[in-house]
């Protein structure tokens, strides 16, 4: 029985709480470090978003991101099917594999003020991958951070979105592939940009449908068996990039 079905309602109200009152804020220069880090892959515009034109249908100035169509895989082979190859290169691609509840999300300005990124605060509740001694282990609360957000600054709202990528929600569980973080580092952990993974009786949801190698509705559980396997049974693609 894996460790988060017991996971007992009274630990994770103590997580919520405690993580809650303790929320970790990113400092510019944290901001700074992100952008340069995660997001340079990303096509954003260059001007000021003040300077924008309107870019939503409520007046809110910015814009939305969309994910240009992946290449083909090409052949599935030495996996049986173009699924398991998928889902094992995510999850080679990540330090950790987590499921979590999302706690809290907090969006900044880039210093540039060309773009927005959100923060959000997890509890982890099961471990697919990762060290077990590392940062992302049950009963840890972890960062994360994405491409995205709403502010208000100089007293105009601001808003950076992403096509077909739908926001965290304090109180909802959620899979996620993280990359990027070390014990010895102040970085937060990165998420994918383009999916948002909810878990919802145990089953997932990719925003983007066959994302990843599964389909929304498949089991929480099959997922996270076939990762082990595969991890098991296939060494991790050879020119591989990471998330992070």
């Amino acid at each position: 029985m894996r460790a988060y079905r017991t996971l007992s309602a009274l630990f994770l109200i103590g997580v919520v709480l405690t993580s809650a009152a303790q929320a970790a804020q990113l400092s510019q220069a944290q901001v700074e470090a992100v952008k340069s880090r995660y997001f340079t892959r990303i096509g954003i515009p260059s001007a000021n978003l003040h300077s924008a034109k309107v870019g939503f249908p409520d007046g809110v100035k910015g814009f939305t991101t969309y994910k240009l169509d992946e290449a083909g895989w090409g052949s599935s082979k030495p996996y049986a099917n173009f699924s398991d190859r998928g889902l094992h290169t995510r999850s080679c691609a990540s330090d950790a594999v987590v499921l979590a509840t999302n706690l809290s999300s907090t969006s900044y300005l880039s210093q540039a003020k060309d773009t927005l990124l959100t923060a959000s605060d997890f509890a982890v509740i099961d471990v697919i991958k990762g060290d077990p001694q590392g940062l992302a282990r049950v009963g840890n609360t972890v960062e994360v951070v994405r491409i995205g957000g709403e502010v208000t600054d100089q007293g105009e709202k601001l808003r950076v979105t992403v096509s077909k990528r739908p926001d965290y929600s304090p109180g909802h569980e959620y899979l996620l592939f993280l990359s990027g973080k070390t014990a010895s580092t102040a970085m937060p952990f990165h998420a994918d940009d383009f999916v948002t993974i909810e878990v919802l009786n145990h089953r997932v949801y990719p925003s983007r449908n066959a994302w990843g190698g599964f389909e929304p509705g498949d089991s929480y559980y099959d997922v996270a068996d076939r990762i082990h396997y595969l991890s098991a049974t296939f060494q991790c693609p050879s020119g591989l990039i990471s998330n992070g």
